[in-house]
């Protein structure tokens, strides 16, 4: 019976990496392409997805942003309509007695009767503008700024503005048919201011039509 020799380290250590080098040459290396492509799919559905979700969370972000405007103008249309119910622009056809009755209380001589007159033209929808016109001569400068003054308050008359005013000194020198006249039944007690002061001014207020 024959025996073979052992090989030397060197021939086995040729002999392994030749094994090797087979083996890996018959690996098929379209498994490591495919491999590659799924990979590289993959990270292209997930920045393909990433890129809709932005975009979707875009719209609605949008569409959030479109729904809160409407509802502030839909709030602010309504505030706009309760407004047109507050006292601010209620109507009030007593309102030239009041003025008068001012004047009375801070001891303002008007000359004649507050005038009040609907004004033509375009107003706010839902409302309409009245003139009152209060006229006083030869009276206390004083006087007349505490008058305007307080009539100008919006707790007592809510939406009273000035529209015109005119004041001049001297008022003695008037022309005639202005000259200073006591109501009758008026409880002022009040003198003429000599070297006093006339005025003549328009408030204007606007109103809801009823």
């Amino acid at each position: 019976m024959s025996h073979t020799p052992p090989l030397p380290d060197s021939s086995r250590m040729e002999l392994a990496m030749a094994a090797a080098s087979s083996e890996r040459a018959n690996r098929p290396s379209f498994l490591v392409v495919l491999a590659a492509i799924v990979l590289a799919g993959a990270l292209i559905y997930a920045v393909t997805g990433l890129s809709a979700r932005l975009s979707a969370t875009a719209r609605v972000q949008s569409s959030a942003n479109s729904t809160r405007q409407i509802i502030d103008l839909v709030e602010e249309v309504k505030a706009s309509t309760t407004g047109l119910e507050g006292a601010r622009f209620a109507p009030n056809p007593r309102l030239a007695s009041e003025l008068e009755q001012l004047a009375a209380d801070v001891q303002l001589d008007l000359a004649g009767n507050v005038t009040s007159m609907d004004t033509p033209g375009a107003t706010a929808p839902g409302l309409s503008q009245k003139r009152y016109s209060v006229k006083a001569a030869n009276q206390d400068p004083a006087v007349i700024l505490n008058f305007l003054n307080q009539a100008q308050d919006p707790e007592k008359f809510p939406g009273l503005e000035v529209y015109t005013l005119f004041l001049r000194p001297n008022a003695s020198s008037a022309a005639p048919g202005f000259q200073p006249s006591r109501r009758p039944g008026s409880p002022v007690e009040s003198a003429r201011f000599e070297g006093g002061w006339e005025m003549e001014v328009e408030f204007v207020r606007l109103e809801r039509k009823v």
